[in-house]
């Protein structure tokens, strides 16, 4: 416990405290059940709260006058501010000098552009000195400002986390040689780049890098050319606004031979160089046009796909590229069309799914006849155990699909039915519940549940 008086109390307040502190502590001894707690207890609540929120907590009585002191996380927002704050400048400047946790697990920087840069600086330098695990760094956009990431975070041989969110965080790695060798997970959301050897040059610096998740700012961040070389990778998530796609499209190269899990959303790409991913276990795509054929066509190791708002149909250059799925057993996808298109392709090359989820929209209308295939892939007849169809409208199209997988599907365990509730009441849902009860099932363990 520190032996000099806390920055946060007045002197009078000090001797107020000691006069008083006998009485109220007497008083309130039966209710207060948190001081009696452990002091590693306290710490670690205090360490979900913002660093000025777990200082206020000094004045409740001596006993926590300096727990705070040894939070293992400091956590400063001044992103509300619309003009320079001198009580944060001071709060911040304070807290590091008393801040005395043998270990910094996390350091939260939520700044304002009308913050001093300069002093910016100064505390990131000083709380990378306390050897972090986890730096946070965000800051809005404003026009002519932006917080270039210190040199002592791309240098930081201790953060094992690193979130820099805001379009006006600025990464430039020109002058600096980044050597991140703990860094596992990097979040990049809104960031600005000097151009694209600035991104290239911070992710060659992550050697034991597992985890990217990469959002793109809805204004033009100077990529133009995104390169993903990582072969410690194992999660890549990015997702680009669908306000921005349409105006600026991008080359994308992603060589990451130990991914497991691949998300892309809105990604729209002029240029597109993806290496096969041997040890890939789900992938989501979604809006990802117009090279959704060769995206495809490098995920055929995948074991769970899941595709949300694929065109109705590919050219067949793009149904060329789809491969034979031999390990896929998950496959979710969402109607965005009264077609089924590309989507039957996939499932003729996937002999060995288990599971399928359909999702239809409310907005498009019942499913004809038409809609369906003729006759049904492989994979219902004699591999898939569970269906699950969200948006079932009780079309005669749609009826006489699921008739179908029944009498044919001989490996079905369940069929979930999942309504429009705005669609169908209860008498109507028991109706339908009468009806697909006696249909006629191939395989006599398949239980049908309707939502």
């Amino acid at each position: 416990m520190s032996a000099q008086s806390s920055p946060f109390l007045s002197d009078d307040d000090s001797d107020h405290r000691s006069e008083t502190e006998s009485e109220s502590e007497s008083e309130s001894q039966s209710l207060d059940m948190i001081s009696h707690l452990p002091d590693g207890v306290i710490q670690q609540i205090l360490s979900y709260l913002t660093t000025k929120d777990a200082v206020a907590t000094s004045v409740l009585s001596w006993r926590w006058r300096y727990i705070w002191e040894l939070v293992p996380n400091l956590k400063f927002d001044n992103s509300k501010a619309y003009t320079y704050d001198e009580r944060f400048s001071d709060l911040v400047n304070n807290a590091l000098m008393y801040h005395g946790a043998d270990i910094l697990e996390k350091f939260h920087l939520k700044c304002s552009p009308y913050d001093d840069f300069e002093e910016l600086e100064s505390w990131v330098d000083c709380a990378v000195e306390r050897c972090p695990r986890e730096v946070k760094l965000s800051m809005c956009s404003f026009p002519g400002r932006h917080f270039a990431v210190p040199a002592s975070v791309l240098n930081c041989e201790t953060i094992t986390v690193l979130k820099l969110k805001g379009e006006g965080i600025f990464v430039d790695v020109r002058d600096t040689y980044v050597q991140l060798p703990c860094l596992k997970v990097l979040n990049l959301f809104f960031v600005h780049y000097i151009d694209d050897s600035s991104l290239t040059g911070l992710l060659s610096g992550c050697r034991a890098l597992e985890e990217i998740h990469f959002r793109r700012s809805f204004y033009h961040d100077n990529i133009k050319t995104l390169c993903i070389n990582v072969p410690t990778l194992r999660r890549l998530v990015l997702v680009c606004p669908k306000t921005f796609v349409t105006s600026q499209k991008l080359k994308l190269e992603i060589k990451a031979p130990a991914l497991e899990y691949l998300e892309l959303r809105a990604v729209q790409c002029q240029d597109l160089l993806v290496e096969e991913f041997p040890q890939l276990v789900k992938a989501t795509l979604d809006f990802c046009e117009p090279l959704t054929g060769k995206l495809l066509g490098s995920l055929r190791n995948v074991k769970q796909l899941c595709l949300d708002n694929l065109p109705k149909s590919l050219p067949q250059e793009g149904l060329n590229l789809i491969p034979e799925y031999h390990q896929l057993e998950g496959l979710e996808f969402t109607l965005v069309d009264s077609v089924w298109g590309v989507l039957m392709d996939l499932l003729e090359n996937s002999p060995k799914l288990k599971a399928l989820v359909i999702r239809k929209d409310e907005r498009i209308p019942p499913l004809s006849h038409c809609s369906f295939p003729k006759s049904l892939p492989n994979c219902f007849l004699y591999q898939l155990e569970t269906l699950c169809v969200h948006g079932f409208t009780c079309s005669e199209g749609e009826m006489s699909f699921v008739r179908d997988i029944l009498e044919k599907g001989e490996a079905l365990k369940r069929v979930y039915i999942h309504t429009f509730s705005s669609l169908m009441d209860y008498e109507a849902k028991q109706c339908l519940i009468e009806q697909l009860s006696a249909l006629p099932k191939s395989s006599a363990s398949c239980e049908i549940d309707i939502v």
